[in-house]
């Protein structure tokens, strides 16, 4: 009877702590430690035609929701693009003509770390970003 007690007493101790380990101080699937705003390089991009960096595409996000991006790799795209932006947990909004020639949709699902976003675009090809400050 004890010993079943205590496997009771664990398996109760197990859930709780799975409990709190699963919870986010933060419930829209952002991590705790990130912050969209600055300066964010390209450090790689799937499918491109060669090497890339943060002379071929930077996203710029200021405090009061506006943004800046560009795409140039010579030969191939001279992209760029401002407008407003909005984060909703790992879903990105733009209201600029990005949308319209990376992605077919005003929005779009990042995959978020501390210093790293990525998105993947209608092509399947995932662009891979760094925070520069």
């Amino acid at each position: 009877m004890r010993h079943n007690s205590i496997r009771r007493a664990g398996i109760l101790c197990v859930l709780i702590l799975a409990l709190f380990v699963g919870c986010d101080s933060n419930d829209n699937g952002a991590p705790d430690n990130f912050d969209i705003v600055g300066s964010w390089a390209l450090t790689s991009l799937e499918g491109a035609p060669g090497p890339v960096d943060a002379s071929n595409s930077t996203w710029t996000f200021t405090s009061d929701g506006t943004y800046t991006w560009f795409f140039r790799f010579p030969g191939f795209f001279d992209l760029q693009d401002s407008g407003t932006y909005s984060l909703q947990g790992r879903t990105l909004s733009v209201d600029g003509s990005m949308a319209q020639t990376v992605a077919s949709s005003p929005t779009l699902e990042l995959s978020l770390g501390g210093d790293t976003f990525s998105f993947r675009d209608d092509a399947g090809d995932r662009w891979t970003y760094r925070k520069q400050n």
